[in-house]
């Protein structure tokens, strides 16, 4: 310790060297960091896990990460953005090979939002029907999120849809969504009819279904969202096999640990493997939320810079789910129509930040500059 008041720099290359560290070198490091002496770590810092991006050692970032040659999972997932700092990248023409390559990477710098111009010769059935179904009496506003959500990303019509008790229950909503309702099983298939999309659970509670909607919807030709208690309702069901092969699920990492029946920890020592895994075992496509979205269907997998702390509120996965199911309205490859929302949430997001802090951002905020980034 006798020089650590002498130095300008800590250059950490220990996990460059070696995957191990001693507890006293990390508490050592640690204490220097805390001390602002500036840390400069070498392709990850040594608190970090190398494979699964978790926190070994201390809650302590790095200063700066010097990344060599590509950026590997444990940069972006779990801790790693928080613990790397500012991230500086270099190449080298010759390098000893690292862990894999993270090549289907999407960061936000590289986002566009790919909107096709409107057609003067059109009309509303042009654009899109979503049917939102969801709610239950103390969460109606995560229905009215997701419904205006979709409205303002553009699709033609929104119908929300909610249990004929629960109508009394409806939070105010824009003039132009509508209201339909259903108490038994043949009234809700009359709510499938026509529409273009189906967004399914948001505030839906995990009370007991009077039937079985889940069944029905993956009966269904349908593109289908299917987030928060509608992924509580349909662990058993979507397992099974099922006709629908246009379904998307957006859980975040609670939410998933709950389907694979794993604890949070255990699924984050390997999200890749185990997303791509669910989404070969259900026919459907993952987006699992996270500091870093891992979006996975049968045969790819991309992971998307989406997002930043200010949406770790409620309500912001209700309006993605809104967002996603006006893409899939509107576009016949999901896969791509799912990265897409996902970009355009992203976006917006960060256009928020112009407006408010991190700290006070509200779902309903993003809802408001979703149309102000599609006029820009």
């Amino acid at each position: 310790n006798h020089f650590a008041y002498d130095v300008d720099l800590i250059v950490d290359a220990i996990t460059l060297t070696s995957n191990s560290i001693t507890d006293k070198l990390a508490h050592f490091i640690d204490e220097q960091a805390i001390g602002n002496i500036p840390v400069l770590s070498i392709q990850f810092p040594y608190s970090l896990d190398p494979v699964s991006g978790l926190t070994r050692f201390s809650i302590t970032p790095s200063t700066y990460t010097l990344i060599i040659h590509h950026l590997c999972y444990a940069h972006v997932l779990n801790d790693g953005y928080d613990m790397c700092g500012t991230r500086i990248f270099m190449t080298l023409s010759e390098l000893l090979p690292w862990s894999e390559s993270l090549v289907n990477y999407l960061p936000k710098s590289s986002m566009t939002l790919d909107l096709p111009p409107r057609k003067h010769h059109s009309h509303k059935y042009n654009y899109g029907h979503v049917l939102i179904i969801g709610g239950s009496p103390t969460m109606m506003g995560s229905v009215a999120l997701s419904s205006t959500a979709a409205l303002r990303s553009g699709c033609g019509l929104v119908s929300l849809a909610v249990h004929q008790a629960n109508l009394p229950y409806t939070r105010v909503l824009p003039y132009e969504i509508m209201t339909p309702t259903y108490h038994d099983e043949s009234s809700f298939n009359q709510l499938l009819d026509k529409k273009s999309s189906v967004a399914f659970g948001m505030g839906l509670s995990k009370d007991p279904l009077p039937f079985d909607m889940v069944k029905i919807l993956l009966k269904k030709d349908i593109p289908l969202v299917i987030d928060a208690d509608g992924l509580f309702h349909s662990k058993k069901t979507l397992k099974k096999p099922h006709q629908n092969t246009r379904v998307v699920l957006t859980p975040h990492i609670k939410e998933f640990a709950s389907l694979l029946d794993l604890t949070i920890v255990e699924l984050q020592q390997d999200l890749i493997r185990y997303t791509q895994a669910f989404a070969k075992e259900t026919s459907s496509i993952v987006l699992l939320k996270g500091p870093c979205t891992v979006v996975a269907s049968v045969d790819k997998v991309i992971l998307v810079e989406a997002g930043h702390p200010g949406l770790a509120k409620a309500g912001s996965g209700d309006v993605l789910s809104g967002v996603i199911a006006t893409y899939l309205a509107q576009n016949t490859d999901i896969y791509n129509a799912t990265i897409q929302a996902l970009i355009h949430m992203t976006l917006v997001s960060e256009a928020c930040l112009s407006k408010y802090s991190i700290e006070s951002l509200l779902a309903s905020d993003v809802i408001y500059q979703l149309s102000l980034l599609i006029d820009n």
